[in-house]
């Protein structure tokens, strides 16, 4: 008996449930007067018109975010790579301790580099191609002064 009365109180609800869609609008706007479709006509157009300010101010506000983090990767770019030059120029006096994987040497960095170029023309671009190509003198150098052959061959002596 209770599953029952509980059956018939959801279908009963269910019945009366009215639910809220664009096919129950539809008929109300129909029924509006001329003034009253104008004045909504006009409401709609302006909050349009704010959507449409507000979308311009989060665009401009994501392109200032976009720049202000292309800046701040290539200062802590920068960095890495002076670190990584001087320690490189350190070991260069014990040539047996350079064992450096030259191809995985900053691919960080240039794929960083890469993304910030690809993101279009601004300093931040030139910058970018500026440090990338420091990068890639860099590997080139290293690759380089692996492959020099020693002064004297160990067989002469």
């Amino acid at each position: 008996m209770k599953l029952k009365n509980s059956l018939l109180i959801l279908i009963f609800l269910t019945a009366c449930a009215r639910t809220s869609s664009s096919d129950d609008e539809e008929p109300a706007l129909h029924t509006l007067s001329p003034t009253k479709q104008k004045q909504k006509i006009g409401w709609l157009e302006k909050k349009l018109e704010i959507a449409l300010r507000e979308k311009k101010k989060a665009e401009i506000e994501v392109e200032r975010l976009s720049s202000e983090i292309h800046k701040v990767q290539l200062i802590f770019i920068r960095k890495q790579l002076d670190e990584t030059e001087k320690q490189i120029a350190e070991l260069q006096k014990y040539p047996h301790l350079l064992k450096i994987e030259i191809g995985n040497l900053f691919i960080q960095e240039r794929e960083a580099l890469h993304q910030i170029i690809k993101d279009g023309p601004s300093p931040c671009a030139f910058e970018a191609q500026v440090e990338l190509d420091r990068i890639l003198r860099t590997i080139t150098e290293l690759s380089e002064k692996r492959e020099e052959k020693p002064l004297f061959d160990a067989a002469v002596f």
